[in-house]
């Protein structure tokens, strides 16, 4: 790595992008994690394995990302809070940059190809490593919370449900209290929004806005992950840089019986579509999906262990029909079921909503 691209800052690690903007990230050490072991046991965490090798960290935005203008470096908002899809950023024909920065109201009506090259548009000019936040990362880090503390968030219309003192600054034409939105600025919540309460951890992993993911995606009830390689892959991983035609396919379905109000994991088939049924979409508390296999566990697409209520009352959304991207960490209206296990695989890669943003993380490559 260029050492000129990375500082601390008041306890707090910066990386610039290919424009030398900053952008405040934490460091997060490689570990070890299996289901049975946890994290006495000897197989480093997916998360670590980049094309075959073993990274020694992941630096992942400790905000919700805005997008600037390279042009002109003005940031990109949401400059019609009372209109929940307007204006957007849709499709990766643009040139906007992510940034991770504190005290911003989070980019918002961006679908996930929008948010993926905003991430990518951060490498250039001798910086690589740049990229939308994997489900991998995100895995890890909420592995990582779920054995110490569980950040509390915005998931009550500015505050927490949980928690009525944890209180942000609200975003230009948000509502505290509602009605919609009540999105608050970036990391202005408390330290009890901070993965690990300090001051140099990941923000608003808890509500404020639902976060696009790369890295996992359904096509018709199948779960595809990234892999252990850019091609071929033999195993799950982080090779970000893979395309999605080269993503590990886990050989797992989200099933369901055609009748019953819930949903299971199976290596068998994907029994009956939701399609045209009415809902057409399953909701269920993360807890209680049966049927995961370890690198589901591996990758929280599913419980390490259900019925315990050890991922919180965080929710998740399903629908077992054509492609559907992921979201994770809930908004400001989820309410209990918002968290780092909140998972929401119901939607297209095209959706626009004031509800949904991102953030970018680096890999030293």
């Amino acid at each position: 790595m260029n050492t000129s691209l990375l500082a601390l800052k008041k306890k707090r690690l910066i990386i610039r992008d290919k424009n030398g903007r900053p952008n405040y990230v934490f460091k997060l050490e490689k570990f070890n994690w299996d289901p049975v072991n946890g994290f006495a046991s000897t197989e480093v965490h997916p998360a670590f394995i980049v094309n075959g090798s073993v990274v020694d960290a992941i630096y992942i935005g400790q905000y919700q990302a805005v997008v600037y203008d390279p042009n002109t470096f003005q940031i990109e908002g949401d400059t019609n809070p009372s209109d929940a899809y307007n204006p957007y950023i849709a499709g990766s024909a643009h040139n906007y940059v992510a940034q991770s920065i504190p005290n911003q109201d989070p980019r918002v009506k961006i679908d996930f190809d929008a948010a993926r090259k905003a991430c990518q548009n951060m490498n250039g000019n001798g910086v690589n490593g740049w990229h939308l936040m994997t489900n991998a990362e995100w895995a890890a880090l909420a592995l990582w919370s779920q054995a110490n503390q569980m950040p509390l968030g915005n998931n009550s219309y500015g505050d927490d449900y949980s928690d009525s003192t944890v209180k942000g600054i609200m975003a230009p034409g948000n509502n505290f209290g509602g009605p919609n939105p009540s999105r608050w600025l970036t990391g202005s919540g408390g330290l009890k929004t901070s993965h690990n309460r300090l001051k140099n951890g990941v923000f608003d992993l808890n509500g404020n806005v639902w976060e696009w993911v790369d890295g996992l995606k359904l096509v018709d009830g199948k779960i595809y992950v990234a892999g252990n390689l850019n091609a071929a892959p033999t195993g799950i991983g982080n090779s970000f840089q893979a395309a999605e035609a080269d993503w590990f396919d886990t050989g797992m379905f989200v099933h369901w019986d055609g009748s019953a109000t819930t949903i299971d994991f199976s290596n068998i088939d994907r029994g009956v579509s939701m399609e045209g049924q009415s809902p057409d979409y399953k909701s269920m508390q993360f807890d209680d999906i049966p049927g995961a296999d370890d690198n589901l566990k591996k990758l929280t697409i599913g419980p390490v262990q259900t019925g315990l209520n050890t991922h919180g009352y965080d929710h998740s959304w399903w629908r077992n029909f054509g492609e559907r991207l992921p979201l994770r960490g809930g908004a400001w209206y989820s309410g209990g079921g918002a968290g780092m296990f909140a998972l929401h695989l119901g939607n297209g890669r095209g959706l626009l909503s004031w509800h949904i943003g991102f953030r970018p993380a680096f890999v030293v490559l």
